[in-house]
């Protein structure tokens, strides 16, 4: 009842405020109001196995929760459990979010995503983010969140973040509750007015961070595919591509871009296929030799190994998986051993270098475990037992 006399009291105040077409508009929105409101997150595994390395997160929009945003979607993944996601762990990822009983905006709940991507990071090799609407805006909060605190385990893995009808340059309809502020104020809808300052500085923390213009010397593998649904009246496409330039069409409105759901008499849905694009690619990405060039060799070789030139820079980092802290020395043009790093398990570091440049790994009693050659591409070294 308190919901319902809510809901009936904002499209009043929508009709008088905006006329009936952005009513109904907003209409998608009001759906389904009694939702988680405080800070709860909870997250459903669909797949969860030990020996797989890549995982896909999936993150709802607003209003919405991890199991009506999705439908028949995890199911449809489970399926293919050991063909086309053979290599993948899949979960999606639930936030509280119901229509003027909002509590956390956008970056809050991006703050969160980012809590468990960083506790993931160590464990795999490659992420596909799959966000619908607003989650599509929380999933880029968390990866910026991460790269601005210098998270160098991100740096380490690739990551695709795949955004479906989210409004990156905001969207009619939310900004409405900026008048419907005498019953209600939501913190999330704000975040999605039409470019407000929050959007254009996340678009630029993100350029800096994450596109090949960007001003930031860190390296990261974090690529956005934006899609915009084909019958979407309530994202444009412009907002939903968010002048990103790959940006592609998806069958489906906006409720429906996401919700795939088999049909003998069509052909397979258009998302479907384009999310199947991107675990090849994934794939593509970790399997190629580029992601791990470095060379390594036997402790027993130390002292074949001094730094030669400084002519081709490059970047190496260290991640260490053992039970135990290491030492992290880059041997000099005598072959000297110079401290650079002191790891603890599950810590990493991260190195400018030169492709000449030898770096040693030891315990921390200076034993020698292995020596490592960097290589002219981003160089990764995974230290595990």
């Amino acid at each position: 009842m308190k919901y319902t006399l809510l809901s009936a009291l904002l499209l009043l105040q929508l009709s008088l405020t905006t006329g009936c077409s952005e009513t109904q508009r907003f209409l998608d929105v009001l759906r389904g109001i009694p939702i988680q409101s405080g800070f709860t997150t909870n997250r459903y595994k669909d797949i969860d196995e030990k020996d797989r390395k890549l995982l896909i997160v999936m993150v709802h929009g607003y209003n919405s929760g991890p199991e009506e945003a999705w439908t028949t979607f995890p199911e449809m993944i489970k399926e293919e459990k050991f063909t086309v996601f053979r290599r993948f762990n899949v979960v999606r990822y639930g936030y509280g979010s119901s229509a003027c009983s909002n509590r956390f905006g956008i970056s809050d709940r991006g703050d969160d995503l980012a809590s468990l991507l960083k506790s993931k990071l160590l464990d795999y090799n490659g992420f596909i983010i799959i966000g619908h609407s607003m989650g599509g805006l929380i999933a880029m909060h968390a990866l910026t969140s991460l790269a601005l605190e210098n998270n160098v385990d991100l740096q380490a893995v690739p990551v695709i973040l795949m955004t479906f009808a989210t409004p990156h340059l905001g969207v009619s309809g939310p900004e409405m509750l900026g008048p419907l502020g005498l019953f209600c104020r939501d913190p999330q809808a704000e975040g999605m007015t039409p470019y407000n300052k929050s959007l254009g500085d996340l678009r630029k923390i993100w350029d800096h961070f994450f596109t090949k213009q960007g001003d930031s010397s860190l390296s990261y593998t974090v690529f956005i595919k934006t899609y915009a649904g084909s019958d979407d009246t309530f994202v444009t496409p412009e907002s939903a591509c968010g002048r990103f330039l790959e940006c592609e069409r998806v069958d489906g409105n906006h409720a429906m871009v996401l919700k795939l759901h088999k049909d003998p008499d069509h052909d397979e849905h258009l998302t479907h296929t384009k999310i199947r694009e991107q675990v090849k690619y994934l794939e593509q990405i970790v399997d190629s030799p580029a992601i791990q060039p470095v060379q390594s060799f036997s402790a027993e070789q130390e002292s074949k190994f001094r730094s030669v030139e400084w002519k081709t820079s490059t970047q190496i980092q260290f991640i260490n998986r053992l039970q135990k802290a290491v030492q992290i020395y880059w041997l000099d043009y005598e072959g000297k051993r110079v401290l650079y790093c002191s790891l603890q398990n599950h810590k990493s570091c991260l190195q400018h270098t030169y492709i000449t440049h030898p770096w040693l790994v030891t315990d921390t009693y200076g034993t020698a475990l292995s020596v490592y050659l960097p290589q002219e591409v981003f160089n990764k070294v995974i230290l595990s037992p």
